[in-house]
């Protein structure tokens, strides 16, 4: 009998399948909002970040990268920040509603910046620097309204949400040398 092996181009699909389990939790997450289940919620938030965190790095180790995975992976992290910020809106009535009302029209600014924008251009450069921090904010909020919701509030969710985020930025490393190299490069002589 023949052997399976497993290799690099058997696994191309990984990095599409982690963005669109991120897509698919979006619902969930909403949903236990609205059902007042925030623990599960948690989980639920938790899960989706980390195929966030991984799908790039998948992407990325696998030789799988392609332009239509970063439009679906900029569509999941639109989506799940989202879906958590209308579960605080609606679920808990945490965030006032007028939030949406700054909340859209930026995340819409950024998504049609982000693919519309002629590539290399001054627009694009600026949204690429902002976005992630800006998505980053969002989903420790977001976070945060979900475990207060779910626990009550606690100074640990600082150090919690600080660790993760290191851990995030080193997985991310490359997009953080693409915005601040130019912090630590010299100039040329």
């Amino acid at each position: 009998m023949g052997q399976s092996t497993v290799t690099r181009s058997n696994l191309h699909w990984l990095p599409n399948a982690l963005t669109a389990s991120r897509l698919m939790l979006t619902v969930p997450v909403y949903l236990m909002a609205v059902q007042g289940r925030w623990a599960l919620g948690c989980l639920f938030i938790a899960a989706a970040l980390i195929t966030d965190f991984f799908d790039g790095l998948a992407a990325k180790k696998l030789h799988a990268e392609t332009v239509i995975g970063g439009y679906i992976d900029s569509i999941a992290d639109f989506m799940l920040a989202a879906a958590g910020i209308f579960g605080l809106i609606v679920g808990a009535g945490m965030l006032p509603v007028w939030t949406l009302y700054v909340a859209l029209p930026i995340s819409l600014f950024v998504g049609y910046a982000k693919f519309f924008s002629v590539k290399g251009g001054k627009l694009r450069t600026m949204i690429t620097i902002f976005s992630l921090p800006l998505l980053f904010s969002s989903w420790i909020g977001i976070s945060w309204g979900y475990l207060t919701q779910a626990f009550g509030w606690s100074w640990v969710y600082l150090p919690i949400t600080s660790a993760l985020l290191l851990g995030a930025a080193r997985l991310k490393r490359h997009r953080l040398k693409a915005w601040f190299g130019w912090l630590f490069s010299r100039p040329r002589t």
